[in-house]
């Protein structure tokens, strides 16, 4: 498996890597391969390596970088088999209403520790039928 993380920073890389290395530790059949460009080089990096086709399983995008791997379709939805998948319960509430396992208006709910801009915006969109949020 080979991940490529896009916001470097050295104590956050350390710990994905941690993270892997414990992962792996407990699945001897998985290799995971961290790639951790530097930070100024980084975007272009991944984007040299979607545009050359290799084989990346987990790719860390960027609000001002996402657009252009929708839209050359380098990105896959995953919404249809992460709504069935077990360990969705750890996800935040954006994520859970992202792939559909959770109503928008159960988020609405919740919404008393967001910023007042934040609830005004998720209430007018939800009221103009807006069911999957994503927030950057």
């Amino acid at each position: 498996m080979t991940i490529v993380e896009t916001m470097i920073i050295p104590t956050r890389t350390a710990q994905i890597q941690s993270l892997s290395d414990t992962y792996v530790s407990e699945n001897s059949n998985i290799d995971i391969e961290l790639i951790s460009p530097p930070y100024e080089q980084a975007d272009n990096k991944l984007a040299m390596m979607l545009n050359s086709n290799q084989e990346l399983d987990i790719i860390e995008v960027r609000d001002h970088t996402v657009k252009q791997y929708v839209n050359n379709d380098k990105l896959v939805d995953l919404s249809s088999y992460m709504s069935h998948w077990e360990g969705t319960s750890d996800f935040l509430p954006l994520i859970r209403i992202h792939v559909g396992i959770e109503d928008v208006h159960l988020l609405l709910e919740d919404l008393t520790k967001a910023p007042e801009e934040i609830k005004q915006c998720m209430i007018s969109k939800q009221r103009q039928g807006l069911k999957h949020i994503l927030i950057y």
